[in-house]
């Protein structure tokens, strides 16, 4: 699965992924759009690829089956291994 949020804004900034016994925790220094509200990431909502080349590569290639479809998309494989379903946190101090 891929999720295109990364933007040239952010070049040389890091992303995060720490592995716990009970959880797994992506982070990066990348915000949400100002249109793209966090408690909408659970349901249908707007998608607003930040590199919108890169975005249309991956599409193309067949890579993203449908624009605003990835936290949903982690949610239904969540349900489908019987984990819980994710949390979705912006956190400005990362």
């Amino acid at each position: 699965m891929i999720i295109l949020i990364r933007s040239f804004d952010y070049i040389n900034k890091t992303n995060q992924i720490r592995v716990f016994s009970d959880r797994l925790v992506i982070m990066n220094e990348g915000k949400l759009p100002p249109e793209v509200l966090i408690e909408k990431l659970k349901t249908e909502h707007l998608s607003k690829p930040r590199n919108t080349l890169l975005a249309d590569i991956f599409y193309k290639a067949g890579f993203i089956e449908n624009w605003g479809r990835g936290t949903i998309k982690i949610m239904e494989k969540c349900q489908e291994q019987g984990l819980p379903e994710p949390d979705f946190e912006e956190d400005h101090s990362f």
